[in-house]
């Protein structure tokens, strides 16, 4: 009720609202801020101690994985003398070899001084050949003759090589104490399992591990999945495990100790030792083949964590009083000058374009009234704003954008598919017959059957998706991130969606209407804005040419000009064949380094394509791009290469030469990644080469290729400037520079398929 009076009040005076802080700022802070900083000095001291204690627990198990870690490499770096490995074959060194067993097994217990209990080597039946125990080396009759019917012997045999069994917990006879046993299965250089190496780690090592990473005061447990207690820094654990149940019967503790059997990991308060204390608790990474899963546990008492709060309480106190008499200065000056500065920092921010800015005040006085109506105001600008765009970039009759802001967004379009190497289309959308449509029907209904179809491409355009009314009756659409043959399944259920339409004339008669529609694709069809838009309407052109209600695409318009039923594919495939031959029959009479070869270089390139899985396409491009790569070179040679030494000049004009090829070309024909694949196969791996200096895979894969076969054509064949290699003199000549002019993977692959070629030939 007091607020509702509040509300519908006169506004209250500054007087009013003075009177109010002083009254505020004398009684309230002191009581709730001392309140609250008791109560937030213990949440920061128990979150502290908490994040302390997670940190404790990771480094234990840190500590734990790494002993077994340790342990485990020495057993194998020791597995891999040739004294254990080779032990079965020279019978006549045996003594030597238990020599050198024993110093190897003496060096493990050496580097796990008080660690390891035993370690020793016996063979496939169990037969113990060598064994030390505390670091002393044993005659055969000290130690056990056979240890077949361990169950850490049996896990071993089954292991593969080089890996490393750990055990159970089991209680060792000889020392009176628990241990872990690890073992490793040693195979001979034939692959042969001929016996197995083992060791076994006291158990109450683990707590000499774990022993340091916490405070004094601190608890740290360790126990395994059956709920047993492998380790605890204020017990012994060595010569007897207990159940960790039994360390506390309280409830809370048990909840924990089931929950750390568990896997589990968190956080608790629990009752331990009749003192309120928290655990951190984290299940320890399990290694391969290790059969222990255990928990690691870190618990601190209620008393250590809040030790320190009831020092600070007069400190608090007195502090709490002082900010309260500097908080009454600053408030009143903060609640003057306050609002006068963000009406003034909003009203600056709207002059430079921000319309979205707004005074941020809640008052109920005269100032807070004023600052409402600014933002009613602020956002009436806005709206009316926001409208006017909308209206300048939008079509009125089809909701669509407008053709200017079609040709804004294409442009942008274009540019992301450029530089971030992605594709685009672009759909050309014509309503079929409209004009006969609008002559019979009336221009009212033409503008019907305009909006009807506006709403539809609405519908169905995804919020990447850009739809505009780009003429009278054309529509575009642009699709981000869509290939062809993914804007082909659109535009095809866009098509029969506008074709199911049913639109209403002025006479009330219900009619249907088609569209046609061309797709193109950058970068596949179009390299730049204009010809993307030339490539859609020659597509939708010969959408309608072709019968109208129906989608082509721009790819496949070539195609379907020259179709002549069962042969257009191979035709086409022949001529091209044939043109490219030619000029590459051409380049090989002018280039004796070539002469001969381009068919050989063509089929080698091909080998590693097939090796890389290329498609159609690409292999395509890779044949054509290994027949003309060196056509710059007829312009280069004609200009340079003559008796005598070469001029710097002249060299630049040779270097020019894949650029010039390139020109040449594109005055001919439309291969813009036979283009690229000629342009840059003298670029090299270590971004030394030319022309671009690209490097690595920047470089395009299909130069890559002719790279590599090109130089080892020109290594092995008749060169009247170099000395003719023989196969295996170029292939350590492709080796030495893999990785600086070469990529080394396709010259990896083309040395195998050199190998599998000679091997046929054989």
């Amino acid at each position: 009720m007091n607020n509702t009076i509040l509300r519908i009040s006169s506004p209250k005076s500054i007087y009013t609202k003075l009177f109010i802080l002083f009254s505020i700022i004398g009684v309230i802070p002191l009581v709730v801020g001392s309140f609250y900083a008791y109560s937030k000095s213990r949440q920061t001291l128990l979150h502290s101690a908490l994040k302390e204690q997670e940190l404790k627990v990771n480094n234990g198990m840190r500590n734990i994985v790494t002993l077994f870690v340790e342990s485990n490499t020495n057993l194998i770096l020791s597995g891999q003398n040739t004294a254990f490995v080779r032990f079965f074959e020279d019978h006549n060194d045996s003594n030597l070899y238990r020599d050198e067993q024993a110093k190897a097994l003496l060096q493990i217990s050496s580097i796990f001084h008080g660690i390891i209990e035993s370690a020793g080597f016996a063979d496939v039946n169990g037969r113990v050949i060598s064994s030390v125990k505390e670091g002393k080396n044993l005659s055969p009759h000290e130690y056990s003759e056979n240890i077949s019917g361990s169950s850490f012997f049996k896990e071993a045999l089954l292991l593969g090589k080089g890996i490393v069994f750990n055990g159970h917990p089991v209680f060792s006879q000889s020392s009176g104490k628990w241990i872990i046993p690890s073992a490793l299965p040693i195979y001979n250089n034939k692959e042969k399992l001929i016996g197995v190496l083992y060791a076994q780690i006291y158990l109450d090592s683990i707590t000499r591990f774990i022993k340091n990473i916490a405070h004094p005061d601190d608890i740290v447990i360790v126990v395994d999945q059956n709920g047993n207690l492998i380790s605890h820094t204020k017990k012994r654990t060595g010569e007897i495990i207990l159940s960790a149940g039994n360390l506390e019967n309280d409830p809370s503790f048990l909840s924990v100790v089931s929950r750390m059997r568990s896997g589990e990991g968190g956080n608790r308060r629990i009752i331990y030792d009749g003192k309120p204390s928290y655990i951190t608790y984290k299940d320890i990474p399990e290694e391969r083949d290790n059969h222990n899963r255990w928990s690691l546990g870190v618990i601190t008492s209620e008393d250590a964590i809040y030790g320190e709060v009831s020092a600070k309480k007069y400190l608090l106190f007195v502090l709490t009083g002082s900010m309260v008499l500097f908080a009454i200065a600053g408030m009143l000056g903060w609640r003057i000058s306050h609002p006068i500065h963000e009406l003034t920092k909003t009203s600056v921010s709207m002059s430079r374009g921000n319309l979205s800015s707004r005074v941020k005040l809640n008052r109920e006085d005269e100032i807070g009234q004023l600052a409402s109506a600014f933002n009613e105001m602020a956002a009436s600008i806005q709206s009316s704003h926001e409208e006017l765009t909308k209206l300048s970039i939008t079509d009125s009759l089809t909701g669509l954008f407008n053709h200017r802001e079609f040709h804004k967004r294409l442009e942008e379009e274009v540019k992301r598919a450029s530089r971030y190497n992605s594709i685009l289309s672009l759909m050309m959308i014509d309503i079929d017959n409209f004009k006969n449509f609008n002559d019979t029907y009336g221009h009212q209904s033409g503008d019907e059957a305009l909006r009807a179809i506006g709403k539809i491409i609405l519908q169905e355009v995804r919020s990447s998706d850009f739809a505009a009314r780009y003429g009278g009756e054309e529509m575009a659409i642009l699709l981000p991130e869509t290939n062809s043959a993914e804007a082909f399944i659109f535009s095809d259920r866009l098509r029969e969606n506008i074709e199911q339409l049913s639109i209403k004339v002025l006479n009330g008669e219900t009619l249907h209407v088609t569209v046609s529609i061309g797709i193109t694709s950058f970068p596949g069809d179009a390299t730049d804005r204009k010809s993307l838009i030339e490539t859609a309407d020659k597509a939708l052109y010969f959408a309608k040419e072709s019968g109208r209600n129906k989608t082509v695409l721009y790819y496949n318009t070539l195609k379907n000009n020259f179709e002549v039923p069962g042969k257009t594919k191979s035709l086409l495939e022949d001529i091209e064949e044939w043109i490219f031959r030619s000029l590459s029959t051409t380049i090989d009479e002018r280039l004796p380094s070539r002469r001969g070869h381009s068919v050989t270089i063509s089929r080698t390139a091909l080998q590693i394509a097939r090796a890389y899985n290329l498609n159609d396409s690409q292999m395509r491009d890779l044949k054509i791009a290994t027949y003309l790569y060196e056509i710059g070179m007829l312009k280069s040679l004609s200009q340079t290469i003559k008796e005598g030494s070469v001029s710097k000049e002249e060299l630049d004009l040779i270097k020019d030469h894949p650029e010039t090829g390139v020109e040449i070309l594109k005055k001919i024909f439309n291969l813009q990644n036979v283009f690229q694949a000629i342009n840059h196969h003298h670029e090299r791996y270590d971004g030394t080469g030319y022309p671009s200096g690209l490097k690595g895979e920047d470089i395009p894969l299909l130069s890559r290729i002719i790279s590599v076969v090109d130089t080892y054509h020109t290594m092995v064949s008749f060169n009247l400037h170099n000395k003719r290699l023989t196969q295996e003199e170029a292939i350590e000549e492709l080796k030495r520079n893999a990785g600086t002019q070469f990529d080394p993977v396709i010259v990896e692959t083309f040395i195998k398929i050199l190998a599998d070629n000679n091997n046929e030939h054989e």
